[in-house]
Parts: structure tokens; C-alpha cells; sequence
């Protein structure tokens, strides 16, 4: 192989790799928040160990601008207790009525084509006095098209209904990479 074609293809490794690099430079962290919502309770069903409705957990739509190009992947996402639940000075609201939960991207439209996809999911149960849950994401998930067309969580709960009603927020972070 001549000298040239030797100074080509490094200075094209070089290129590519430089190329490679600019992503990485580029990529960034975007926090987003999920809105409160509500794990109603009944102290009678709690008693008689009743499965929760993770019907009753409406979809949170998740407002956010796509990219033309580029990719986003969840990074991280936890759920936590908040006190807007508490009753009384006695009520203290935790997870361990909470055994299992799996969060869904679904798309707003229903005719876009793009199918409902697993995001993250926690197995439990969970110990008593348990105020956050760390959820374990699929970060191979590029989320770009579902929030082209407009996405929703829809957070799934498994457990028995809590003894009264228990209010949770999530904290979600992206990685996003413009190219």
C-alpha cells in the first residue's frame, strides 16, 4: 500500500472518529417532571387485600418538541411519594402497599402507527417506610418519533389498594443527542 493511501485512510479514521466524537460532545441531559396523580385507597379493600385498578391511574401526556433529527432516550425515571395525599398529622403514606409497576409510552394519536412501548418497570414489593421508587428504564428506546407525534405515560401499578389515598410525582431524565 502506497505512503498516500496510508495518509488517506488515517485521515479518514481520524475524520470518522472525530465525527463520532461531535455526538457525544453534543449529547445532553434534559430533567423533565411527571404531574402528581392519585393511587386512590379504601381502607376496607386494603383489609380484604383487593388488587389495585391500574385503570384508575389516568395517562399523564408528556409535552415536549421533537427534533428533526437526533435521538432521545430515557435515562432515569422515580416515582416518589407527596404529602398533598396525607389526611392528618397521623398519615403516613408510603409504597409498601406497592408490589410491582410498568410505565408505557403511548402515542396521543391513536392512528399513528407507532405502537405502545414498555419504558420502565420496578418489581417489589416494597419495604415499609418506602418513599421512592427507582425504576429500572429501557434506555435503548429512541423516544424522537413519539414525541413528533405527541406521547403519554401511562403508568401501570400492581399491589393491593392502598389503606386511603396515596399522591405520587415522577422525575424523568432524558439523554438527548442532536445528531
Amino acid at each position: 500500500m502506497s505512503s498516500k493511501h496510508k495518509l488517506f485512510l488515517a485521515v479518514t479514521a481520524t475524520l470518522l472518529s472525530l465525527t463520532a466524537g461531535c455526538a457525544d460532545l453534543l449529547t445532553f441531559d434534559l430533567n423533565a417532571q411527571v404531574n402528581e396523580f392519585v393511587v386512590f385507597g379504601d381502607p376496607t379493600l386494603h383489609k380484604q387485600h383487593i388488587s389495585l385498578d391500574s385503570s384508575e391511574v389516568p395517562a399523564i401526556s408528556m409535552p415536549m418538541t421533537s427534533m428533526a433529527q437526533g435521538s432521545v432516550h430515557l435515562n432515569s425515571l422515580l416515582f416518589y411519594v407527596t404529602e398533598t395525599g396525607l389526611s392528618s398529622s397521623t398519615d403516613h403514606d408510603g409504597l409498601e402497599f406497592m408490589t410491582a409497576m410498568v410505565v408505557y409510552a403511548i402515542p396521543n394519536n391513536p392512528h399513528s402507527g407507532l405502537p405502545t412501548i414498555k419504558l420502565a418497570s420496578w418489581n417489589g414489593p416494597a419495604p415499609a417506610g418506602t418513599m421512592v421508587m427507582d425504576m429500572e428504564v429501557d434506555s435503548n428506546v429512541d423516544l424522537n418519533d413519539y414525541i413528533a407525534e405527541g406521547f403519554s405515560l401511562k403508568i401501570g401499578p400492581a399491589g393491593v389498594v392502598p389503606m386511603d389515598d396515596v399522591t405520587m410525582r415522577g422525575e424523568l431524565t432524558f439523554s438527548v443527542s442532536p445528531l
